[in-house]
């Protein structure tokens, strides 16, 4: 059984290893909360009907980071402890103590304001957080925009379309971005 798991882990390594190895990859050493709405507006990413738009609460994260490679579409995210820092069911820093569903996103020419600000992007699968920890290994298609501004890429953590509040709207960011 010991062989067995060892080989399973060696060959997952190996995976995930060449997965990383081809083509640009995009990290991010953190994970950040959202902040709460300045005057009452959420943060926006894009002006245009496929805008990206915060939580209108404040979140805060234990730790987490993110990577993406732009060449063969593998994403890699861990959050730990996704709290929210003030909802009318929970105290402040409450970390749910439910399953919550989540949704990594990378989102494409997300550094520019100007003009029509257009962005791309794609949603990885839904990922379960317990006591506000999980992570994601997969693969998505990555939008055409992003190969063209690696520079300009952000990833998101975001409640599912179908969430029963607020669906879409992002909870949480990655940060220390660097491009290899």
């Amino acid at each position: 059984m010991s062989r067995m798991l060892f080989g399973l882990a060696v060959g997952l390594l190996t995976f995930t290893g060449s997965a990383w190895a081809d083509g640009p990859i995009v990290r991010w050493d953190r994970i950040e909360g959202v902040l709460p709405p300045t005057e009452s507006q959420p943060m926006v990413i894009g002006n245009q009907a496929n805008k990206l738009q915060s939580h209108p609460g404040q979140f805060s994260v234990g730790k987490g980071k993110a990577m993406v490679n732009l060449e063969t579409g593998f994403v890699s995210f861990q959050v730990d402890r996704l709290a929210f820092a003030y909802t009318s069911t929970n105290p402040i820093g409450g970390i749910p103590e439910s399953s919550i569903d989540v949704i990594g996103t990378v989102v494409c020419n997300a550094g520019r304001d100007t003009g029509d600000w257009i962005i791309d992007f794609v949603d990885t699968e839904r990922v379960s957080l317990r006591f506000g920890t999980g992570s994601f290994q997969g693969f998505v298609a990555i939008p055409p925009l992003c190969l063209q501004e690696p520079l300009q890429i952000a990833f998101l953590i975001r409640w599912p379309l179908d969430f029963y509040i607020n669906p879409g709207r992002f909870t949480a960011y990655g940060a220390g971005r660097t491009l290899q």
